[in-house]
C-alpha cells in the first residue's frame, strides 16, 4: 500500500532524527568511557576522510553538514594534534586538500575496534531484513527528495 497524505509524514522524518541524536549520544558516551580524546564532530571528519582522502574544505563541509568555517576551525584543530595535514591542490594551488596523516588513520583504526560495540547496541534484536527494509525505505525518501550523495 502506498503512503496516501500527510499524518505520520512529519513522525517518519521526527524519529529518523531522534534516531541520530541517539547515535550522537551513544557515540559520544563510548568515545569517553575508552578515553579517545575526540569529539563526535571531529570523529565523523575523520571517518569522512577515512573514506575517502584528500578532500576539500567545502567538500567536508558539505559531507559533514557543517558551515565551511565550522570545518575550517575543526581543521585547524585535527590538525594541530597530527591527525589531518593540508597539502596544495596539484591542480589548484589556492585549494588545499585534507588529508588523514598517519596518527589520523590509527586514530580512526581505535575507534573501528569499538564500533561493533556500538552496532551491538544499535541493532539488538533488529534481524537483517528489517535493516535492508529499514533502509531501503530510506533510500526511496532519500531519492523522492532529490539528494545526490555528495
Amino acid at each position: 500500500m502506498k503512503y496516501q497524505g500527510r499524518p505520520n509524514a512529519p513522525a517518519l522524518i521526527r524519529e529518523v532524527n531522534r534516531c541520530w541524536l541517539s547515535a550522537k549520544y551513544t557515540a559520544k558516551k563510548l568515545l569517553a568511557k575508552y578515553n579517545i580524546d575526540l569529539t563526535f564532530e571531529q570523529l565523523v571528519i575523520l571517518f569522512i576522510l577515512d573514506e575517502k582522502d584528500g578532500q576539500n574544505l567545502r567538500d567536508l563541509a558539505e559531507r559533514a553538514d557543517r558551515e565551511r568555517t565550522t570545518i575550517s576551525r575543526m581543521i585547524d584543530g585535527l590538525e594541530r594534534r597530527n591527525l589531518v595535514i593540508r597539502v596544495p591542490d596539484k591542480t589548484d594551488g589556492r585549494n588545499k586538500l585534507v588529508y588523514l596523516t598517519h596518527v589520523g588513520r590509527e586514530m580512526t583504526e581505535q575507534v573501528q575496534v569499538h564500533a561493533e560495540e556500538f552496532d551491538q547496541m544499535a541493532y539488538k534484536d533488529i534481524t537483517k531484513e528489517e535493516i535492508a527494509e529499514t533502509t531501503r525505505i530510506l533510500n526511496k525518501i532519500i531519492a523522492n527528495l532529490g539528494f545526490e550523495e555528495i
